[in-house]
């Protein structure tokens, strides 16, 4: 291990927000000799079967996952995406990362930024999409119905991590008055990013679409399982839902 990174001030890390103030002409790319088998990064799931573990992932992963879910993301290289989730999850790493890569603006916000600050933004900056938590989305449309101030501009908003259901729409599409589509992904840690996910032209986030390249729904009996085809460094076999309680 030859250093740690912070993205602020911390005792024995460096701080990336000194990273701003570099000349970009003294960037040196570190060359990687084996991308199958040299680790990117370890994102760590939520733990909801059991305990958070670290998910490993290397840099051939990362650009086979950015390759097969290009299309499958909740905005387009037009857009000035917002993304206010953790970069040591899943959906913050993959979401900045790929989001630059693919030829969008992001713009980072703090993990449940609040919504004073995800106002100034999106002003800012010109936000036309969001990527926040569907908890994250209910707290800032409930200030929003609450001020009477509004998101002016942003179209998009991509969810993941949660069911989305009509009640929790309803006052989503009441409060963003540019409001165009409601995307809900389904994602996992253990695949560095996303399984299912509908068009982003009309979807209102009803459903969570259809299966990614390289990826299959597969039912067995009475379960309903997401099988991933061929797609190198990652989960093989996930557990949707069992058939009998639908």
């Amino acid at each position: 291990m030859k250093g740690f990174f912070a993205t602020g001030a911390a005792e024995g890390f460096v701080s990336t927000a000194d990273f701003r103030d570099l000349d970009e002409a003294s960037f040196r790319e570190v060359p990687i000799q084996d991308p199958r088998d040299c680790v990117l990064c370890i994102s760590y799931t939520s733990g909801t079967t059991g305990l958070p573990k670290g998910v490993i992932c290397s840099h051939y992963g990362i650009v086979a996952n950015m390759a097969t879910q290009g299309p499958c993301y909740p905005w387009e290289e037009s857009d000035v995406l917002l993304v206010a989730a953790p970069i040591t999850h899943a959906s913050g790493f993959t979401f900045v990362t790929f989001g630059v890569l693919l030829g969008a603006a992001v713009v980072m916000a703090s993990h449940g930024a609040n919504f004073q600050r995800v106002s100034e933004l999106v002003n800012k900056y010109t936000v036309t999409a969001l990527s926040v938590l569907p908890t994250h989305l209910t707290s800032l449309v409930a200030d929003m119905t609450e001020t009477g101030n509004r998101l002016v501009g942003v179209r998009r908003i991509g969810l993941s991590g949660s069911a989305f259901p009509d009640p929790a729409r309803k006052p989503v599409k009441a409060a963003f008055s540019d409001l165009k589509t409601i995307v809900n992904v389904y994602a996992m840690s253990e695949c560095m990013g996303i399984l299912c996910s509908p068009s982003i032209h009309g979807t209102q986030g009803s459903d969570v679409g259809f299966p990614v390249p390289w990826a299959q729904i597969k039912r067995h009996g009475h379960e309903m399982w997401l099988l991933l085809v061929t797609r190198p460094g990652l989960a093989e076999l996930e557990f949707l839902q069992d058939l009998r309680h639908l």
